[in-house]
């Protein structure tokens, strides 16, 4: 379920991501692109710290999963709310 639940919101953020990147002007997508870099460091940064003590153990990749979900549903509400209004 957590995998489910990282796909998802991972899917969501890119299809915000990329409309952003084709409706604001190029100077702030240029802006966006490298926020976005930065956060995909921050978010794996998150990932590990998040899921560190379960590392070898059966919970790892589930804690690590909601983890990324977590972090991602945050960044891809941050997304949503850039969309300029028509």
């Amino acid at each position: 379920a957590a995998d489910n639940a990282y796909d998802s919101w991972d899917r969501l953020l890119n299809a915000v991501y990329d409309h952003l990147i084709d409706v604001i002007p190029e100077d702030e997508a240029s802006a966006l692109v490298k926020a976005q870099k930065e956060w995909i460091n921050d978010k794996e940064a998150y990932m590990d710290s998040q899921s560190a003590e379960y590392t070898g153990g059966s919970m790892y990749a589930m804690v690590r999963a909601q983890a990324g979900a977590d972090y991602t549903k945050e960044r891809a509400r941050e997304l949503i709310d850039m969309i300029p209004e028509v």
